[in-house]
């Protein structure tokens, strides 16, 4: 079973997967990572970096999301920036949400993304899109290091990285017709994670009365 987190940077798609995985006690995938990777090891050449990741995760086969889990350089700011250009690439979309797809058929998986619901899990259990207002999200950013950058800077920069996610052509951040659309601004990522296993349990409950019946 795959439940998707969908939704823009800065919002806590990862508190709330990790929160979900762990009383589920199934994997957190964040798809991000891969991308990161990517950004990461990019020397300007598409063709290259095709090659080296199709090389890596063949390698690493399923234990590839543990190794990218544990790379601490990949969750960078810089990094971050990196990836966000590179990921609009579509063979590199094509060949994550391949290896993606591959890791789900031997876990559960709580995965969060920008495009999970819409184009690598569309027929996952749960679906759903978790925001926040700009200002709640900068304000987020900025207290996990107030001492790295100014609040008015972080949020420019979400900004812009709202934008690119938005206007690209392939794997575009966007909501699915079908998902669960969470505002978070005044809520806790706990709060939002209760809400989330309720209703989980309640699809659950009812496909068993359903299969009863």
């Amino acid at each position: 079973m795959v439940i998707t987190i969908d939704g823009p940077a800065g919002v806590g798609k990862s508190t709330l997967a990790k929160c979900l995985a762990e009383r589920l006690g199934w994997l957190h995938l964040n798809s991000g990572l891969f991308y990161r990777y990517a950004g990461y090891i990019f020397n300007g050449n598409y063709d290259d970096l095709i090659k080296e990741l199709d090389k890596y995760f063949n390698n690493k086969k399923f234990n590839i999301y543990d190794d990218l889990a544990e790379k601490a350089f990949l969750t960078s700011q810089e990094v971050g920036e990196k990836a966000s250009l590179v990921s609009s690439y579509p063979l590199l979309r094509d060949l994550v949400n391949n290896t993606i797809r591959q890791i789900a058929q031997q876990h559960n998986l709580v995965a969060e993304g920008r495009d999970m619901s819409t184009v690598t899990f569309p027929e996952a259990i749960l679906k759903i899109y978790l925001d926040a207002e700009i200002n709640e999200r900068a304000k987020r950013r900025w207290l996990e290091n107030p001492q790295k950058d100014t609040l008015e800077n972080i949020k420019k920069a979400l900004e812009e990285r709202d934008r690119r996610d938005r206007e690209k052509e392939v794997g575009a951040l966007k909501q699915a017709q079908n998902s669960w659309y969470i505002d978070s601004t005044h809520l806790t990522i706990v709060k939002v994670c209760e809400k989330v296993l309720l209703k989980l349990n309640n699809m659950l409950d009812k496909g068993k009365n359903d299969d009863v019946g």
